[in-house]
């Protein structure tokens, strides 16, 4: 599996899109995870969607853990598991990370899992905004706005 966009984000996002600071659709996803993340958002995308990208891209390796721990904790959380039982953890820390190969890759389930909170970010942020963007400028104050506007970013 690989990371995939909800099926209407690419229209969506078309007219701000390849605009700095989201030249990629990476950062689309990004900026959908964040607010998914945020809203305690997560929307199970249907078999068949499109992958647009298998792996993180150079730019957001750095970053690759600390997205990959925010996704894990919620889930967590999301699932009643606290965090002093450790043999709870563990078990969802391997059904979503292989962590057996060089570095951290996600499972089939962690993908799947990182997606939700994206696509439910997309959802999120489209129900807010109730148009797609036409400017990059507009949008990013609305994302900022949104993102401040929860206190479901603490954990």
């Amino acid at each position: 599996m690989s990371f995939q966009l909800h099926p209407e984000a690419r229209n969506w996002f078309k007219k701000v899109q390849g605009q700095d600071p989201l030249p990629t659709l990476f950062d689309v996803y990004q900026l959908c995870f964040n607010l998914g993340i945020a809203h305690g958002r997560c929307t199970h995308l249907d078999d068949g969607v499109d992958n647009f990208m298998d792996e993180f891209i150079q730019r957001y390796r750095n970053h690759q853990m600390l997205m990959v721990g925010t996704m894990l904790t919620h889930a967590m959380k999301r699932q009643g598991i606290e965090l002093t039982d450790r043999s709870a953890v563990v078990e969802e820390i391997e059904r979503l990370v292989d962590s057996s190969g060089m570095g951290m890759q996600l499972t089939s389930e962690g993908y799947r899992e990182m997606n939700a909170y994206a696509a439910g970010g997309f959802n999120a942020l489209r129900e807010e905004l109730e148009e797609p963007p036409s400017e990059i400028t507009y949008l990013l104050k609305r994302f900022r706005t949104f993102l401040k506007g929860t206190d479901s970013v603490k954990i």
